[in-house]
């Protein structure tokens, strides 16, 4: 299998499958766009209420908004996903009804997306031990030895990635109810690691050139949003005026919601064609 065909197999699973998968974009961009939406006006309504009574107001407040945001989000992601892998390695038509929103598959789906996240955090957590041990001991013989922490961190990314997306394949066996541990999806696709760096290059390319072309209309908002939640931006007046809705930033929403609901079926369809072709394949 080679990167670029990975690649392109996902858009032509959604072209194949167009009806299906508008079914399922539409709905995903609408319900970001909303989630957004709300989150940025509770977060406006909360520095406005701050600067009226005269508090200096937390640029993390309304962090519960956000949460809640995000675990209502992961619900409908797991649907989704969950529809996506049985439409096509099943053939299985999708709907959105109470039995398609909470079936059995989806829960075990979600389940299986916990076991990643936990997998991840571990994984985290012990690169960034060894990384802060490395670099101490660097530190300690000379400054300029600190310059060696680079590559590796660069290395280790890219390791951790190639490494989730692999056992990611957990995920289509679970919406299949067909569940396989960790330890067969990471054998299913051993020496596949170039090829999956490869394809993880001409994604994050082919995401500059779209977020280029797209930069006139969605850079000025993410940078107000990035020096928000990064502290550059202190001054409540100046906070206040950046999270107030205005057209910009709702043509930002729209943006960004939209793209994100394709690439996130992109990436199921990624996954489903990996599974397809390294587990499905070897069990017929």
């Amino acid at each position: 299998m080679r990167a670029l065909d990975l690649f392109l197999g996902g858009f032509k699973m959604m072209k194949t499958y167009s009806k299906t998968a508008w079914m399922m974009i539409i709905p995903m961009a609408i319900l970001g766009f909303a989630m957004n939406y709300y989150a940025q006006q509770q977060q406006f309504a909360i520095f406005e209420e701050a600067l009226s009574n005269d508090i200096i107001p937390n640029p993390n407040s309304g962090f519960g908004t956000i949460m809640l945001t995000v675990l209502i989000s992961t619900f409908f992601a797991a649907v989704i996903a969950v529809g996506w892998h049985r439409r096509v390695l099943l053939d299985e038509s999708f709907s959105w009804s109470v039995g398609t929103l909470f079936r059995k598959p989806v829960w075990s789906y979600i389940l299986g997306v916990i076991i990643i996240i936990l997998i991840f955090i571990g994984i985290y957590i012990l690169g960034a031990l060894a990384i802060a041990f490395v670099g101490l001991i660097a530190s300690m013989i000379s400054p300029y030895l600190m310059i060696i922490i680079v590559p590796f961190v660069i290395a280790g990314f890219v390791w951790l990635i190639v490494f989730l997306t692999r056992v990611s394949l957990i995920l289509p066996a679970r919406a299949l109810e067909r569940p396989i541990s960790v330890k067969t999806a990471l054998a299913s696709i051993e020496g596949q690691f170039w090829m999956l760096v490869r394809y993880i290059l001409i994604t994050l390319l082919a995401m500059c050139v779209v977020i280029l072309l797209l930069s006139p209309f969605i850079l000025p908002q993410f940078q107000a949003q990035i020096a928000i939640g990064s502290g550059q931006i202190t001054d409540p007046t100046a906070i206040l005026e950046a999270l107030k809705p205005s057209k910009p930033s709702v043509l930002y929403l729209a943006i960004t919601s939209i793209f994100g609901a394709v690439m996130s079926l992109h990436q199921v369809g990624i996954i489903t064609i990996l599974y397809a072709h390294f587990i499905a394949d070897d069990k017929e």
